[in-house]
């Protein structure tokens, strides 16, 4: 418990990316793991998953074991705890000799968001990962909450502002009201209307009105 209150400690204390990423390199030289990091996976339309991963992964052949188990890994289709063996993993993408296994730790974030924890095991440890899994499963379980509090947190610096005007006049929007209707519910101007609703297009990287509501939608940020 002493060593999941410290690093709980030391992400509470993490307010930018670089920060964060200094964080999970950190994590190899505490314990017998040869890498660590979340990937996190956004929905910026209904067909659109956009990835950030954020660590010190080895990103490339990551990605092409994962692939290998498209039922499990593809997006939100984990939902649990879930270990690759080394013995699973074919050698020509095999990461590193020193690799064991790779835990796999799903978590939801805000709105839409989706994730998981990735932790290279290394052969270093004084178990074999077969024994050691599920308390491995179970200590990090704890933890990452505190890191997707803490990527939030580091990653609000790049997300644009969005207004409570803007937001109060897409929401009226997205119930079918037209600018002059949205313009007598508020008391604003047809125009100001106009304005605060061409904002939030703009800002959400939108064509339209319908797609900023969905990506409003898809992103949690819009309650109906």
């Amino acid at each position: 418990m002493k060593k999941i209150k410290f690093l709980i400690d030391e992400i509470k204390k993490v307010k930018t990316k670089p920060q964060l990423i200094s964080f999970f390199k950190g994590i190899t030289s505490l314990d017998a793991y040869c890498w660590a990091g979340i990937i996190i996976q956004e929905n910026e339309t209904a067909t659109c998953v956009n990835k950030k991963i954020i660590g010190d992964l080895p990103c490339d052949k990551l990605e092409k074991i994962l692939s290998n188990f498209p039922n499990k890994f593809s997006y939100r289709k984990l939902t649990e705890i879930e270990f690759i063996f080394r013995e699973e993993i074919e050698n020509s993408i095999l990461v590193d000799d020193d690799l064991s296994g790779i835990l796999l730790l799903p978590f939801h974030g805000a709105g839409n968001d989706f994730g998981y924890f990735v932790l290279g095991i290394s052969k270093r440890g004084s178990n074999p990962v077969t024994r050691i899994s599920e308390k491995l499963g179970w200590f990090w379980s704890i933890i990452v909450p505190y890191l997707y509090a803490a990527y939030d947190c580091a990653w609000k610096e790049d997300q644009v502002h969005i207004t409570k005007r803007e937001l109060e006049c897409i929401r009226w929007a997205s119930e079918g009201k037209t600018s002059w209707e949205i313009s007598q519910i508020l008391n604003i101007s047809e125009r100001t209307a106009n304005f605060h609703i061409s904002n939030y297009i703009q800002k959400t990287g939108s064509t339209n009105r319908q797609q900023a509501i969905a990506k409003c939608l898809l992103k949690g940020h819009l309650v109906l």
